[in-house]
């Protein structure tokens, strides 16, 4: 577990939300939103007889995505290394069921090919061993599972 990573977190949690929002972080909100709306498929599923895909939101913060992602997807489980983080995500979303889940990103608790898509925005480079994260996200998906995953750049 990364420690430093989840005290920081713990401790900033109460003003996460309002440090984040330079204007830099609302243009990559956006472009995140778009990758959202693009990149996983909306419709109801229970009216065409699909089961809705299971979604893992690798980081989830203090729930920016996760409030978007709970209202178009009912099977979304959203992670955080930080539980403090995780209480104000639970915070934002009350309604939908999503299940919330603090961990390491770097051993995830699901057997193989238990999702259709797994998330990670801004999270990755918080992390010391990525390639650890990537082993294991897909290892979680299922054949044809999507990773969608979005970093800051720092030269931007």
């Amino acid at each position: 577990m990364n420690r430093p990573v989840r005290d920081f977190y713990d401790h900033n949690a109460s003003t996460y939300d309002r440090d984040l929002f330079t204007t830099d972080n609302v243009v990559s909100a956006r472009r995140c939103h778009r990758l959202l709306q693009d990149g996983i498929p909306c419709n109801d599923h229970r009216d065409q007889g699909f089961p809705a895909p299971r979604i893992l939101e690798i980081g989830c913060g203090t729930g920016l995505y996760t409030q978007h992602l709970a209202r178009r997807h009912p099977q979304l489980i959203a992670m955080h290394l930080s539980g403090a983080m995780l209480q104000r995500a639970r915070d934002k979303v009350s309604d939908p069921p999503v299940r919330f889940l603090q961990g390491d990103a770097t051993a995830l608790p699901f057997a193989a090919h238990s999702f259709e898509y797994v998330l990670a925005f801004s999270c990755l480079h918080h992390v010391p061993d990525t390639p650890a994260v990537f082993r294991e996200v897909f290892r979680i998906l299922q054949p044809g599972g999507h990773f969608l995953f979005m970093e800051p750049n720092p030269l931007n």
